[in-house]
Parts: structure tokens; C-alpha cells; sequence
């Protein structure tokens, strides 16, 4: 096939001179297929080539690098594995013995006069008597890479199986050479220069090729500061529209309900619920609908606040509805609801899908008519065929839970209904700004008045008998205690303890004078509702369970949480299992049963023993897995960022928001013609990433 004089951006990447097909394959493989695409793949580090040692300067036990000339070569064979290549290598000036283990194709390729450059250990070989120069890497030098490999500071990029950093960076030097030129500064030169921006053409020349640390740290702020700017700036689009168009019913309140349910209440709202309680019946009376998210740690008290809300469209005649992940959780918050709410008057009505038919057809039946009530469900509530008439308001638990579509289909049941999502799992401010950007934000920032913070150990599978000694003593003092496990059955593939075995163990041989129940997501909504209305009444003294009860689950007589293999589950999902103990006030102890001692001091485990604060263990997560793996924030539209950091970035992050901020108050269409090429290039990533369909 012909070669393109000169590639368009997205063009494939294949035509590039040398790549072809075979090195089309390769760069496939780490993600790039464009002309663009390969300019846009970041190094990973650099080395400094400007200068470098001489042999002679080589120091024992110690990696070396340097350009060097092959004198003489030997290869030999040690044993039936082992392949030894030989060379002694020259700077000019000294020599030394490079060693290559198993690499069979030097045999073929390694000549006397080569030019190579070098990287390895030097070791003393006592059998040889001699130093020895153990090479990990080499790059051999021509004419045509030398410019891109010596002299300079060079790129070192991730490769993989059949690509060498000397082809991709060959590769790389041509394709900026055609690339920049054609890519046109997107940002006007007056925002360039309030955000102390350099061009993009040369930042994408420096962030390769720096010839300067300086150069370096200039291109990666604007590329970073790129990385930012664009779903900042979607998302400062989609608050502007949500503010404009999305026009709602406002509430009419008249406090009665709100008055007799917190009268109820066998405590005192705390200072915190009261605000957020404030700003989110302040929402409910404008005529835009609320879009609001309510932030507050295990146990904080968001149960309270979302009630107030379902009740103030109870009370301006219409339906409120509560949309839950699982249906272990729809089904608590159905009796919590119906217990708190149906002596005020108030009809609640559960929805999910595994109901039987008549239960399925009364609720139908309920949420056909013009009534006020409350519904509470599952993904179910958002079926098509079902019909939520006169719906006001919707509240989405553990709304990190739900993709997207399924929070917009909510609120399609209703004609703009208020929305108010919920999450107990702490958010950092770079991630709250980036995920949920576009949402008005309360925190419920206290506890209720004595709550006493579990005390959180970790130990190995040998310590069982001090574990088990621990939940008898609780048990006699009549607490109840929850094992957690995070496998159903026995795996052949995972050596792990199953739910079900250690139930079947723990009622035979350890809690003997005990009722023991086992909970498990594969049983059925009723089986599970019996186990736990058995647990709840201290019928049951033990449960045995998987993670079904990570959330919503409010035992307050439960004092001791056991968690097997806590290693495999994530930061912030141990941190929700710990919530459901602490309740009731008085100690309360979380076990943290690892598999091995290593195990038990890693990074996770150790940051739960040592902290109960949700908030700083989110930032501890943000910095051990990303924003991508924290407990399910990976969301449709969430960006994979190249080079920003949230964590130390977030300053460049703030500069991004800011100058978003003040190009939809002065575009918000972006229609002038000084925004014409950011508006190109947030069509393209809308088209990839889908920002356009968020919340």
C-alpha cells in the first residue's frame, strides 16, 4: 500500500512511514489508531541522555547507562536453558564485559562496530574474576534515531510484546512533524494568557521532546490543564441548561408533616440534617427542578433528610419515589419508611422486580392514580411499562450505585420531577468537581450526638479462636454480631471461605448455644426479608452473610463486625460494612480477618484500623486506585485522564473550572466565533465519551 505524503489527524496510523500493518497491530494494542491518537500517547518517564558517565565511572551493584561501541562478541550455552551473550563494549577511553541473558536474537544481531546505548547493573563474577556488566536494556543507535536517543532528554513510553522505545519514538518524532502543524490552537489567545497556558502545538512537541525540565513541566500544565477543562466545561454546559429549561412544579409547603414526623423522632435531628434539611425544601419551592446531591457519612442520618423531602411531595399532593440499588436495601427502606410514615397517614408501596404477580399488580394499581404516596423500589421503578402518576419528587440512594440512564429514566416518570441522590460513600472535592460537577451539593458534616466510632483490628485466618472468643463474650452480654464473607459458595478456582460453609461451621461447631442465620444475594426478596426481620428481632443472634449487607442494614444491637478476607474487598466497601455496627451506642468492635500477615499491612487495611473518618479514607482510596475504581464512580462520561493527577493537580483543576465557568457566562451556546474550535473539540468528545446524556 501506497504511503500518504503527509497524514490528516485521524488518519490511520498505519500509513505512517515505517509502521504498516504489523506496527498498526502494535500501537492497537496500547490504544492508538490514529495519527492524533499516537501524539496523544504521553511518555511515562524520561531519561536524561544530555550527559553520561564513563565506563570508567561505573560503580559496583550499581545501574549504569552510557553509549558505547561494540569491540568483539561470544555467545555460549549454559546448560539447556540457559543462553549467555558477550561483549566487550568500548566508550573510547575504557572497556568493560556486557553480559545478556536468554536473548537468542543477539546471536543474529550484535556485530563488532555497533554503536549501542546501554543500561544494566554492574556485578562481580568471582567464577570469571572479573566485572561484568549484566545489560536490561539496549538500544541500538543509527544515523536516523541517534537525534531521538542521545544528547537529549528522551522519552520512555509503555510498550508492549514486539515494539521497541527506539521504533516508537522514530515513529513519534514523524508523527509530530505532521501532527502539530494541522492541529489548531483550540483556546483564544486572551484565555491563553490569563491561564498562563503555552500553545498546544508546543506543549505537544516539549511533553515528548522537552530539551528542558522547565519545558517539560510547562507542556504537561496545559495538557493537564486540557484534561480538565473539557468536562468542566460540559459540565458547567449541563448546569446551565438544567437551570434554564428544566423547569418544575414547585412544592407548596405547609410544614405540617415535616412537624409531626421529626416530633416522632426518638432523637434530635442533629444541627447538620437541619441544614441540609433547609437547603433541600428550599430547592422544592423554586420552579427549577432540584438536582441536588446530599453527601454524609455511614450512620450520618441521610434517611431523615429524605424522608422530609418524600413527605413535602406528600404534602403539595403528589408522589415522591425512592430508588435503591438492591433490593435488600428497597426492601429496609420500605419498612423504615412504612413505620415512620403511615401514622402521619402517609401510603408507602414497594416495587421490585422479583415481587409475586398480586403484589406486583396492587403497587401498579396504587401508582396508576392521582393519590399522594411514597414509592419505594428497585431498578424496577424504572421499567417502561410502569407508570408513576403525578410523581414530584425522586430521591436516588446510593446513587453512585446507577448509571446514568437509569437516574435519567427516574425522572422521565414524572414531568421534571425534584431530584435529591445520596451517597454514604465520601467523595474528594477534585472528584466531587469532576463527577458531579453539575449538581448543588449538601453535606451532612456531623454524627448523631453518641455515636460511639467502632474500634477496627486486623488479623490473620490462624487468630480464629481469639475472634470467635470475642463475639461469645459479646453475644453473652446479649449483642448480636454480624460474619461477613465474599463468596456465596465454595470456588475451585478461589480458595476462599464461603457464606454458606461457614454458616453451615459456625451453627455446628462455634455458636452452638445460638441462632445463626445466613443471608446471600441469590436468595429470594421474602427469604431474605425473614432473615433479617429474625436478625432485627435478636431471633437470630449471628448472621452470616456476603455483602448484601453493605448498606442500608440498621441493627443497632449488633456490636461486632467480622469481615474474612477483608484484603479482597475495596476501602470504601469496608468502610460501609464497619457502618452497620455503632448504632446503639457503647463499644463495638469491626475484625478485619486477612489471609496473611502481608495482607494485614497493607495499605487498605491499615488506613481503616487507623481512621473511622469516611472523608479521609476516600482521599487515601483516590490515591491507592484512581478516580475510576472508587466503589463504582466509574460512570458513563467520567474522563480517563493521560497525565492530571486529582489529588495533586486539583489546584489546575480549580484554574480549569474557573475559566470554564466564564466561558458559559459569556457563550453559553459557544457560538462566538472565538470559541469555535473549543466547541469542535467538546463535539468530538462528547461523541466519545458521552457527557452530553449525564444526569
Amino acid at each position: 500500500m501506497s504511503e500518504a505524503p503527509c497524514l490528516k489527524l485521524h488518519d490511520a496510523v498505519q500509513y505512517l512511514k515505517g509502521v504498516g500493518p504489523h506496527g498498526a497491530q502494535l500501537l492497537d494494542k496500547l490504544g492508538v489508531r490514529t495519527l492524533w491518537e499516537l501524539v496523544t500517547y504521553f511518555p511515562r518517564e524520561y531519561e536524561d541522555r544530555r550527559t553520561w558517565p564513563a565506563l570508567s565511572a561505573l560503580k559496583p551493584d550499581t545501574v549504569g547507562y552510557g553509549l558505547v561501541r561494540v569491540v568483539d562478541v561470544s555467545h555460549r550455552q549454559a546448560g539447556n536453558r540457559m543462553g549467555i551473550t558477550k561483549a566487550t563494549v568500548s566508550d573510547g577511553k575504557s572497556t568493560v564485559r556486557a553480559v545478556w541473558f536468554n536473548q537468542k536474537y543477539l546471536k543474529a544481531q550484535l556485530k563488532p562496530g555497533q554503536d549501542l546505548w546501554l543500561k544494566g547493573r554492574l556485578n562481580w563474577n568471582g567464577h570469571e574474576d572479573e566485572w561484568q556488566w549484566i545489560i536490561s536494556d539496549t538500544e541500538w543507535m543509527s544515523a536516523a534515531n541517534r537525534e531521538v536517543a542521545v544528547g537529549c532528554i528522551v522519552p520512555v513510553y509503555a510498550l508492549t510484546a514486539g515494539l521497541s522505545q527506539v521504533r516508537l519514538r522514530t515513529w513519534m518524532r514523524q508523527a509530530i512533524l505532521m501532527a502539530v502543524p494541522q492541529r489548531v490552537e483550540p483556546y483564544p489567545h486572551t484565555m491563553l494568557q490569563e491561564a498562563h497556558l503555552m500553545g498546544l502545538g508546543q506543549a505537544i512537541v516539549d511533553i515528548h521532546f522537552p530539551k528542558q525540565a522547565d519545558a517539560y513541566h510547562a507542556a504537561r500544565r496545559r495538557l493537564v490543564f486540557d484534561e480538565f477543562f473539557y468536562p468542566q466545561l460540559a459540565i458547567g454546559l449541563r448546569r446551565y441548561h438544567v437551570q434554564t429549561t428544566m423547569k418544575s412544579d414547585p412544592l407548596m409547603l405547609s410544614g405540617e408533616l415535616t412537624r409531626h414526623y421529626t416530633a416522632r423522632l426518638p432523637y434530635t435531628l442533629t444541627q447538620a440534617q437541619q441544614a441540609v434539611i433547609r437547603d433541600v425544601l428550599a430547592d422544592v419551592q423554586k420552579t427549577q427542578a432540584m438536582n441536588r446531591l446530599v453527601q454524609g457519612d455511614v450512620g450520618s442520618g441521610k434517611t431523615d433528610v429524605a424522608a422530609v423531602a418524600l413527605l413535602a411531595a406528600v404534602e403539595s399532593g403528589g408522589k415522591g419515589a425512592v430508588m435503591a440499588p438492591t433490593e435488600v436495601l428497597a426492601h429496609q427502606h420500605f419498612l423504615k419508611f412504612q413505620t415512620l410514615l403511615s401514622p402521619l397517614g402517609v401510603k408507602v408501596v414497594l416495587v421490585t422486580g422479583k415481587q409475586s404477580v398480586g403484589q406486583r399488580q396492587a403497587a401498579l394499581s396504587e401508582l396508576s392514580k392521582e393519590d399522594p404516596l411514597i414509592v419505594v423500589g428497585t431498578h424496577a421503578l424504572i421499567q417502561e411499562a410502569l407508570v408513576i402518576r403525578n410523581l414530584r419528587l425522586a430521591v436516588v440512594d446510593e446513587q453512585h450505585r446507577f448509571g446514568v440512564l437509569a437516574r435519567t429514566e427516574l425522572r422521565r416518570k414524572g414531568a421534571n420531577p425534584h431530584c435529591l441522590f445520596m451517597t454514604a460513600t465520601p467523595i474528594p472535592r477534585s472528584l466531587m468537581l469532576t463527577a458531579y460537577g453539575d449538581l448543588d451539593k449538601s453535606i451532612i458534616s456531623e454524627m448523631p450526638p453518641g455515636r460511639v466510632p467502632p474500634t477496627t483490628t486486623s488479623t490473620v485466618l490462624d487468630n480464629e479462636n481469639e475472634i470467635f472468643r470475642l463475639c461469645l463474650d459479646r453475644l453473652s452480654e446479649g449483642r448480636q454480631v454480624y460474619i461477613v464473607f465474599p463468596l456465596i459458595e465454595e470456588s475451585e478456582k478461589i480458595d476462599l471461605a464461603s457464606a454458606v460453609a461457614a454458616f453451615e461451621r459456625l451453627q455446628a461447631s462455634v455458636f452452638t448455644g445460638y441462632k445463626v442465620g445466613l443471608l446471600h444475594g441469590r436468595m429470594t426478596t421474602r427469604e431474605k426479608a425473614e432473615v433479617l426481620d429474625r436478625f432485627k428481632s435478636n431471633a437470630a443472634q449471628v448472621l452470616v452473610s456476603t455483602t448484601v449487607i453493605e448498606v442500608g442494614i440498621d441493627v443497632p444491637n449488633a456490636t461486632v463486625m467480622v469481615i474474612y478476607h477483608a484484603e479482597r474487598f475495596g476501602l470504601a466497601q469496608l468502610h460501609q460494612l464497619r457502618g452497620r455496627i455503632g448504632r446503639g451506642g457503647g463499644r463495638s468492635d469491626c475484625v478485619l480477618v486477612c489471609t496473611s500477615r502481608e495482607d494485614a499491612k497493607g495499605a487498605r487495611i491499615k488506613a481503616l484500623v487507623e481512621t473511622t473518618d469516611g472523608f479521609k479514607l476516600a482521599q487515601i482510596d483516590l490515591k491507592l486506585r484512581g478516580p475510576g475504581a472508587l466503589n463504582g464512580l466509574r460512570q458513563a462520561g467520567m474522563p480517563d485522564y493521560k497525565l492530571a493527577n486529582l489529588i495533586t493537580d486539583e489546584l489546575l483543576l480549580l484554574l480549569a473550572r474557573e475559566m470554564a465557568g466564564k466561558v458559559v457566562a459569556s457563550d453559553p451556546t459557544l457560538k462566538q466565533p472565538t470559541h469555535k474550535w473549543i466547541r469542535s473539540e467538546l463535539a468530538r468528545l462528547n461523541q466519545r465519551l458521552g457527557w452530553g446524556r449525564l444526569n
